[in-house]
């Protein structure tokens, strides 16, 4: 096993531009090869585990780079559901849901619900008389029920797609053959048994590439465009499910229609027996799902020939032109050769959309004998970015932006003053909203999904430019929530596992939040956040935060302290026994054009020590997707089923979704397994999020948007 540690831990940790590639680019070398071989095969066909493959077996294809799946596959006595996410160029990563058997306990006659994880490495790109080779793990972090890992190859020729490859684990059933490995050591001879203690890990001992293994084979084939068909023979017995399962033979066939670039479906012909159907729905944030429509912006202008405002007198032109873009202006201020303007965005997600528009703006509505603008933004009166504008070289780029050095030269982030005036802007002192909301709870085995819609009311009333108080109630209108509770067996404080309480007692109507908040700057680069009251729905008390963000650093570090105490069931204004201190050092880094990491190391609500790392991948176009796990001195078996707190969530942009600008996003969490090991309080940690978006980083994601 050592051998294979080694192989690993290569691939992950020493060659890594090998893996991530450059994910702002097409393989152009692959694609001229494919053309010159004259290799048609463009299909993407999508396996019964969610990853590019045959039916049940794997293939060395690859999906698009960032390309997401939720899939559905479902038979007499199978229901999985999953998510897929193409992480890299040669990196895939899939989640699913399984529920196994019929006549059982469980929800929908299941006997059993397994959680499990795959990831694909491709090691080899396919050329002209080379096949793509990948490696993989199935289910390498779980119970084991689909435990195996598998070498494979595939060549595309003409319409056909050949896969062929190797086996171990559960994929090794029929026609064994003996571990090449073994003569590298005896270990590889023989599978042990996993133990998968309380699910959720790696198992106590690792069994990855051993045992015998089997070969496999599948072809698929290219009817047209739309409609594929794929033969495969499945080396796997089947025996998990062998009360339940008739397996006659080991080829399965299946036939698989793209509907769209978004939607495909599949029916299948499983082990001589059994009939299955399946769908995926397909995303990919590089490719959006309608055409992006918005006002043309402002030209610039030959500012050696224009005769701008008369500076000390008249405000109008520059206001109104910012104003058509739903800017609002909190104040202009003139000096012989500059510009102060405080503003906030109110339209648009993308900073550097806005700056550009800003700039224009600046721009065309200036006199010659202004050199440059600094542009302060600010959010609900709080100063959280600063620019300065060379109006001579935006006149030189015009629309000529190839790079974002180029922006580099024309906008430069600047320290972030620690207050603003607001004094051409009244504020707002009371605000409310009534909307529907939509809530959900997954993984339950009684009931794997639950839903609840309902109303909400939001309202906020500011005490003065820094300080307000705000609340959230809610009233359920159709739910299932207060069904088939299953109580905690949980060893440790129930901090989080008693959810299911909460949602059931909480049906009437209850408050979600209210809150007496505070945020400010005190100083340049130092931001501070304190909130007192009902801070969400399970807890009540004192909740305090400061960051240190330099703009033009990659790095950010802070420190949160919670004071709290849990909440009655019903959630309105009663208080339980159970207290405690919570506080966390938190570091974040932005890794440069793709990746985000975060750690966080305290004390968590169940009074357990650890750290929590966090990994992201966010694109120029907002969308991002991350990932999570959290270790404490909370041992795997007094923590329960799971092992350890993990999960990952999709952040999408809604002016993606919408096709015009909206300065807003939806945010998508799937946690396997609720436990109160490694839990925290929601609301803590939450200025880096608030002024990340109008980071330095950000907008050099999303140069080429800045003179759109």
């Amino acid at each position: 096993m050592q051998f294979l540690f080694r192989i690993f831990t290569i691939i992950i940790f020493l060659l890594p531009q090998k893996l991530f590639g450059d994910t702002s680019k097409r393989n152009l070398d692959l694609q001229k090869n494919l053309n010159n071989a004259k290799l048609v095969t463009t299909r993407n066909n999508i396996n019964n585990f969610g990853m590019q493959g045959l039916i049940s077996l794997p293939s060395a294809s690859t999906l698009p780079d960032g390309e997401m799946i939720f899939y559905q596959i479902n038979h007499t006595s199978l229901s999985r559901t999953g998510f897929t996410f193409q992480i890299s160029p040669k990196i895939g990563f899939s989640f699913r849901y399984s529920g196994n058997g019929k006549n059982g306990h469980e929800a929908a006659g299941r006997i059993n619900h397994d959680r499990s994880f795959d990831v694909d490495f491709k090691i080899l790109e396919e050329k002209k008389y080379q096949p793509a080779v990948s490696i993989g793990l199935r289910d390498f972090i779980g119970t084991g029920w689909y435990s195996s890992e598998y070498l494979v190859g595939t060549k595309n020729i003409g319409p056909f797609s050949i896969s062929a490859g190797l086996g171990f684990g559960r994929i090794a059933g029929r026609n064994q053959i003996a571990n090449p490995f073994s003569s590298i050591s005896k270990d590889f001879k023989t599978r042990p048994q996993k133990d998968i203690g309380k699910g959720g890990t790696f198992g106590s001992n690792i069994n990855w590439f051993q045992g015998s293994m089997s070969p496999f084979a599948g072809l698929k084939y290219d009817y047209n465009e739309k409609t594929s068909l794929v033969l495969e023979y499945s080396p796997d017995l089947m025996k998990k499910e062998i009360s339940y399962i008739s397996t006659k033979s080991p080829i399965n066939v299946g036939l698989s229609y793209d509907h769209n670039e978004s939607l495909s479906l599949n029916a299948q012909y499983l082990h001589g027996s059994t009939v299955a159907v399946g769908a995926n729905l397909k995303f990919n944030p590089k490719r959006p799902i309608r055409i992006h429509r918005d006002a043309a912006p402002l030209p610039l202008i030959k500012r050696a020939s224009y005769n701008g405002p008369i500076i000390q007198n008249n405000n109008s032109l520059l206001k109104n032109a910012l104003e058509v873009d739903k800017f609002v202006v909190k104040e202009i201020l003139y000096a012989s050769d500059h510009i102060k303007i405080e503003i906030e965005n109110k339209k648009y997600r993308s900073t550097a959309k806005a700056l550009g528009r800003i700039s224009r703006a600046i721009q065309r509505n200036s006199n010659l004998q202004i050199d440059y603008a600094i542009i302060i933004i600010t959010s609900s009166q709080l100063p959280v970015a600063s620019y300065r504008l060379d109006l001579q070289k935006l006149t030189n780029y015009q629309n000529n932006i190839k790079s974002f050095a180029d922006v580099e030269e024309i906008i430069i982030p600047q320290p972030t003053p620690a207050s603003v005036t607001d004094k051409d802007i009244k504020s707002i002192k009371y605000k409310a909203n009534v909307l529907p909301y939509f809530d959900y709870r997954l993984f339950d085995p009684m009931q794997p999904i639950r839903a609840e819609v309902g109303l909400k009311l939001d309202m906020e009333y500011s005490l003065s430019k820094n300080l307000g108080i705000s609340s959230r109630l809610k009233r359920s209108l159709l739910t299932d929530f207060n069904r088939n509770i299953r109580d905690s067996d949980s060893v440790l404080p129930h901090v989080v596992s008693d959810f299911p309480i909460y949602d059931s007692k909480g049906q009437k109507g209850h408050i979600e939040n209210l809150a007496l908040r505070h945020r400010s700057k005190l100083s340049k680069n130092i931001y501070s956040s304190l909130s007192v009251g009902y801070l969400e729905p399970m807890y009540a008390g004192v909740s305090g935060e400061l960051l240190y963000k330099d703009p033009k650093s990659n790095f950010a570090f802070g420190i949160d302290l919670n004071a709290i105490r849990m909440r009655e069931y019903e959630m309105l204004f009663g208080l339980r026994n159970y207290k405690t201190i919570s506080s966390h050092l938190n570091l974040y880094y932005d890794a440069g054009k793709s990746f985000d990491l975060e750690m966080n190391i305290g004390k968590y609500l169940a009074k357990d020590y650890g750290v929590t790392t966090k990994i992201s991948r966010r694109f120029g176009n907002g969308w991002s997707v991350g990932a999570y796990a959290t270790f404490t001195d909370v041992s795997f078996d007094t923590y329960g089923e799971g092992s350890f707190d993990k999960g990952f969530y999709l952040n999408i942009p809604s002016d993606w979704i919408f096709g015009r600008p909206v300065n807003s996003s939806r945010q998508i969490n799937i946690r396997p397994i609720t436990r109160d090991g490694g839990a925290i309080l929601n609301t803590s940690k939450t200025i880096y999020n608030y002024i990340r978006g109008f980071s330095q980083s950000e907008v050099k994601r999303e140069y080429g948007r800045f003179l759109k």
